[in-house]
């Protein structure tokens, strides 16, 4: 199993280092940092080879995105980096980081 982790910033973004250590939290739990690959996109959202169109941050799991529907919200710290309005990926409404307990259940059900 390969997991690939991609992100825009992970020195101010908390939503990029919150879900980082969530995921590394889960991938430790379940056995598999070590088949843990990260990756820094260029740009909030980009097109990645063998991936399609990234946006930041996201979870693969063998090439699959572990969460199927793509929501963002604007991200004030990554607005700032670029010196533009940015949407990055988002939980949900109520959350901007992914947490533990979805990233876990996302790779079980993928596995």
């Amino acid at each position: 199993m390969q997991i690939d982790f991609f992100y825009f910033d992970l020195n101010t973004c908390s939503r990029c280092k919150q879900t980082k250590l969530n995921l590394t939290n889960v991938l430790n739990e379940l056995g598999l940092l070590t088949n843990l690959k990260m990756h820094k996109l260029n740009d909030h959202q980009e097109f990645v080879e063998g991936f399609g169109s990234v946006v930041s941050p996201s979870i693969f799991v063998d090439g699959e995105d572990i969460f199927k529907k793509v929501e963002t919200s604007k991200c004030d710290e990554c607005s700032q980096i670029c010196g533009d309005s940015v949407s990055c990926r988002a939980e949900s409404d109520e959350s901007d980081s992914f947490s533990k307990e979805s990233i876990k259940k996302a790779i079980l059900v993928i596995s």
